[in-house]
C-alpha cells in the first residue's frame, strides 16, 4: 500500500496514510477528523472517540484472512433501531479492491466495493421486492436509516458524527452471496459480500500505532 504522511492540523501529530483513495481521516492522538483535500489534511466536525466494546478486531491490526495477509486501516460504527453495527476498512496484500468486515452482534460478512454507474434510489428499494441491478436479480432483505456515530483511522468517504446514513441488503439469487447498498451523506456505494467465520481470520499483531503519546 502506498503511505502519505501528513501533519495533524489539529495536535501536530504525525499521520502516515496507508490507502491512496482515503478521503479523510482519524488522529489517533487527540481523535480530530479531518478531510483530505488537494493534498492537504483540513479540520471537519468536532473531535470524537469510538468506545470499545470489546470486538476482536481493532484498527492496525495484522493477520490472514481467507488466506490473504491483511491490515485494518479503517473503522466507522453505525447505529440503528436494533442497536449497532461496526465496519473495519481492510487493505488485502496484492489487491486494488476496497475490502470491509461488517461486524454485527458476532456475525461476519467480507464486502468487496463493486464499481457501478447507477444505484438505485433507496425510497424505490422495498424489502420483499426483487429488482434487477447489474445484470444480476437482486432480493432485498433489510432496509435501514442509520447514524454514524464515528470512525477512527482513515476512510475512502468523508462522513461526520450525526449524519444519516441509509441501507439496504439483501441476497443475490441463487449465488450464495449477499449485498449492500450504502446512501451515504455525499455518495452512494454498491457491495458484494460472503459470509465468513471468525477462525478465517488469523490476528498475528495489534498494535495501535498511537498507543505511545507522541512528543
Amino acid at each position: 500500500m502506498e503511505k502519505q504522511t501528513f501533519a495533524c492540523p489539529s495536535c501536530g501529530g504525525t499521520l502516515e496514510l496507508k490507502y491512496r483513495f482515503s478521503k479523510m481521516a482519524v488522529c489517533g492522538y487527540c481523535n480530530q477528523t479531518s478531510f483530505v483535500e488537494n493534498g492537504q489534511l483540513k479540520l471537519a466536525g468536532d473531535k470524537n472517540e469510538l468506545a470499545n466494546y470489546g470486538s476482536k478486531l481493532s484498527l492496525a491490526a495484522k493477520g490472514t484472512l481467507i488466506g490473504l495477509k491483511f491490515m485494518i486501516i479503517g473503522h466507522v460504527r453505525f447505529e440503528y433501531f436494533g442497536g449497532f453495527w461496526d465496519e473495519w476498512l481492510v487493505g488485502m496484500d496484492g489487491q486494488s479492491d476496497e475490502f470491509w468486515i461488517h461486524e454485527d452482534e458476532g456475525d461476519l460478512i467480507l464486502y468487496t466495493k463493486m464499481e457501478t454507474e447507477t444505484i438505485p434510489d433507496y425510497q424505490q428499494l422495498k424489502i420483499g421486492t426483487p429488482i434487477e441491478f447489474a445484470g444480476k436479480r437482486l432480493f432485498p432483505t433489510e432496509k435501514n436509516k442509520a447514524q454514524i456515530l464515528g470512525g477512527e483511522g482513515e476512510l475512502p468517504y468523508r462522513v461526520l458524527p450525526g449524519q444519516q446514513a441509509d441501507f439496504v441488503d439483501g441476497i443475490f439469487y441463487g449465488e450464495g452471496t449477499v449485498f449492500s447498498f450504502k446512501f451515504l451523506p455525499e455518495e452512494t456505494q454498491f457491495y458484494r459480500g460472503q459470509f465468513i467465520k471468525w477462525d478465517e481470520i488469523v490476528i498475528e499483531k495489534a498494535d495501535n500505532p498511537y498507543s505511545e503519546q507522541f512528543k
